[in-house]
């Protein structure tokens, strides 16, 4: 129990209703730590910009960062601050969207996280940016595209396996990123 892995398990389990209410993890998914999982792959994402999910990844983190998390305060303040913002912003309607599914939900959260302090942007107490009054609508597009059956198969795939490939991760987010282009140019 080093100090990544306290972190992680506190921000899970202090967003562990939020994540019941929105579909993400079922009790017996939360039976078998996976939302500690997420949580630790979301650090992960706040502090080295997206990544393939690997245990031997996660393994290192939690190596790394086993008797110093100098950066854990400020990676735990945006974490809550993306997870504040994904739940005033879609968490009423979330259940219903592609993104209550694990894989997509670490999608939706990078997307909020590069919106609101920059993917790969070094960490610091800069206030969050404030998300554009359509990141919604552009999040329910991307979901139904996402639901769409005549999807190119690049993305079909991002959908169905090795789904924490970084590849993978990256193309979804690119398809969350058109979005809010899109509704951002009407």
């Amino acid at each position: 129990f080093g100090e990544f892995k306290k972190r992680a398990y506190q921000l899970a389990y202090s967003n562990l209703q939020r994540w019941r209410d929105w579909g993400v993890f079922s009790e017996n998914d939360i039976a078998r730590m996976l939302e500690v999982e997420e949580a630790s792959d979301a650090m992960l994402l706040i502090l080295e910009g997206e990544h393939g999910k690997t245990q031997r990844v996660l393994d290192r983190a939690y190596t790394s960062r086993e008797h110093s998390f100098s950066e854990g305060s400020e990676v735990e303040r945006h974490f809550h601050a993306v997870m504040d913002q994904i739940d005033s912003t879609v968490g009423a309607d979330l259940r219903t969207t592609v993104f209550s599914r694990r894989p997509l939900f670490h999608t939706l959260f990078c997307f909020y996280y590069d919106l609101m302090f920059g993917l790969g942007a070094s960490l610091s107490k800069a206030p969050a940016r404030k998300l554009p009054k359509s990141v919604a609508v552009a999040v329910l597009d991307a979901s139904d595209r996402f639901r769409a059956t005549d999807l190119p198969e690049d993305l079909a795939k991002t959908l169905r396996g090795a789904t924490a490939d970084l590849g993978s991760r990256q193309r979804r987010l690119r398809v969350l990123q058109e979005a809010m282009q899109n509704v951002s140019a009407k």
